[in-house]
């Protein structure tokens, strides 16, 4: 009884025999300077960073602009941590096709972007018809889209986003996908319609899933979004974290019951942070990370 006592003393004091690497992290965050209620969102950074267990941190506003986040935390869930400063949202949106008029007519033959493979130089089959074209080098991947942004401005309703990550069975190669935003600036279903999450095993017995459950607007609205993608030759809607589509599946069958699933060959840990990160509603402002430091507590 004693010993057991003495073991709870020191699980209550934070003491542990292997206890995990601290450090301190030192992160500038950018806002737009026309953003005026800068302390109400320092308020909701700190708040956030409690509810999530972050509880040795400072927030501090730092020139025009910025706001300067002070925290000592356990290396191990520093990915997660910046995930809590710069919210990954979750987008639900529709998609175009290259086949579709309005796209074929000002894109057959006529990307002539540096850096991007079109769409019509594929060989068939290769990629799903909701992708327009392809990079295979990362750093190149905001310029182009940038340029053909530009050079189809005139395509209404059309948004250019690129895959997370590249196809490692075709030249490593970045999928640009053709949103289709039906006019509105935000997506139909967010982070905010999910009410609950699980995963579950993916393809392969290393591989797993995300799976979430929509509230009852998003049910309503996922309902009418698949119901008319079906009907529609079995349109795509691409799945959108963190400004990046992970997946882009086609919808074989009206979904009524608010249930959705993303795939992408992820391990279980990737999949236990996309469940996370999925669930964390995004701040009044958009935050970008402009530099952060990093120090073991031993070397403070």
């Amino acid at each position: 009884m004693k010993q057991l006592l003495f073991l709870f003393f020191i699980g209550f004091l934070g003491i542990t025999c292997d206890s995990p690497e601290q450090i301190i992290v030192n992160t500038r965050l950018g806002y737009d300077e026309n953003f005026v209620e800068v302390d109400a969102l320092m308020e909701a950074i700190y708040s956030r960073l409690d509810q999530f267990g972050f509880s040795d941190h400072k927030v501090l506003k730092g020139g025009n602009g910025e706001i300067i986040v002070a925290a000592t935390i356990v290396k191990s869930r520093l990915n997660f941590y910046n995930s809590l400063l710069q919210p990954k949202s979750l987008e639900l949106w529709n998609t175009f096709r290259v086949t579709d008029d309005a796209i074929f007519e000002k894109t057959n033959g006529k990307l002539n972007i540096e850096g991007l493979k079109p769409y019509y130089e594929f060989e068939q089959g290769m990629y799903p018809r909701e992708v327009i074209g392809a990079c295979s080098n990362e750093s190149e991947l905001m310029r182009i889209q940038a340029a053909l942004e530009d050079s189809l401005s005139s395509i209404k309703d059309l948004k250019l986003v690129w895959s997370k990550d590249p196809q490692e069975h075709n030249e490593d190669e970045y999928l640009l996908y053709m949103i289709d935003t039906k006019g509105a600036a935000l997506a139909p279903i967010s982070e905010k319609d999910v009410a609950s999450s699980t995963l579950s095993k993916g393809m392969s017995s290393e591989e797993y899933a995300v799976n979430f459950k929509l509230n009852e607007r998003g049910t309503a609205i996922w309902s009418e979004m698949t119901q008319s993608a079906a009907m529609d030759d079995n349109r795509a809607i691409a799945i959108v974290v963190g400004g990046r589509v992970l997946s882009c599946p086609r919808v074989m069958s009206p979904i009524l019951s608010g249930s959705c699933q993303i795939t992408g060959g992820f391990t279980r840990e990737e999949a236990e942070h996309l469940e996370e990160v999925m669930m964390i509603e995004r701040y009044a402002q958009e935050l970008k990370i402009i530099s952060q430091e990093v120090k073991s507590l031993e070397e403070n």
